[in-house]
C-alpha cells in the first residue's frame, strides 16, 4: 500500500482560502482584490485564477467550504419555539463577522450567475428548508397551499433577519427578531384556521 501524500496545491488552496476569509472579515467585500488576496496567501495572482474563474467564486468557497462560517447556522433549523434561534441569527447578522460574511456572499452572488446558485444551494437553501419544516411543525396546515404559505413565512422571517444588515441600517435587536417571529407564526396560525 503506498502512502498517499497530500498534494502542496491542497495546502495552497486553504492558504489562499484563509487569507480571503481574514482579509473579508477585516476590510470587507469591496476592498478586496485578488492581488492582495495573492500577497497575503504567498502566491501569485495566476495561481488564483488556476483555481476561481472570479474573485466572487473564491469568496464563495472561502465560506462555504469552512465549517465554522457561519457559526450561528450550525443548525439549519429553528427548535421548540424558535425564540432562541431567531435571536442568535439576529446576533449574528449584527456582529461584524456575520455583516462581513453575509455582505461578501450576497455581492459574490450578485455578480456571477454560478456563485449564486453555488450558494443558494450550499446555504441558503438549507436554511430556508428547515425553516419551512419547523413552520409546518409549529404550525400544522393541510389546506391547499400551505407549503407556499409556509414557504412565504420563512422568506418573511429570514428576509427580516438579513435586510437591515444588508440596507446599513440599524441592526434588527433580538426583541426585534422576535417580534418579527411571533407575527409570522400569528399569520401562519390566522390563515390555517380559514
Amino acid at each position: 500500500m503506498h502512502n498517499v501524500k497530500r498534494p502542496r496545491g491542497a495546502r495552497g488552496r486553504e492558504g489562499i482560502l484563509s487569507s480571503a476569509r481574514s482579509l473579508v472579515i477585516e476590510s470587507g467585500y469591496e476592498a478586496l482584490t485578488v492581488e492582495g488576496i495573492a500577497a497575503a496567501a504567498g502566491v501569485g495572482k495566476q495561481t488564483l485564477y488556476r483555481w476561481w474563474p472570479s474573485k466572487g467564486a473564491l469568496v464563495a468557497d472561502a465560506f462555504l467550504d469552512d465549517p465554522a462560517i457561519p457559526p450561528s447556522f450550525a443548525s439549519t433549523a429553528p427548535t421548540g419555539d424558535g425564540v432562541a434561534w431567531v435571536r442568535a441569527q439576529a446576533d449574528y447578522f449584527s456582529s461584524a463577522v456575520g455583516t462581513s460574511v453575509t455582505r461578501a456572499l450576497t455581492s459574490a452572488t450578485a455578480e456571477d450567475e454560478s456563485v449564486a446558485i453555488r450558494v443558494h444551494e450550499r446555504f441558503t437553501a438549507p436554511i430556508l428548508a428547515g425553516i419551512i419544516d419547523w413552520l409546518a411543525i409549529t404550525v400544522p396546515d393541510a389546506a391547499a397551499g400551505a407549503t407556499e404559505r409556509q414557504r412565504a413565512a420563512a422568506d418573511m422571517l429570514l428576509g427580516a433577519l438579513v435586510f437591515r444588515m444588508l440596507t446599513r441600517s440599524e441592526p434588527l435587536s433580538g426583541d426585534g427578531a422576535e417580534e418579527v417571529l411571533h407575527l409570522v407564526l400569528a399569520g401562519l396560525r390566522t390563515a390555517a384556521a380559514r
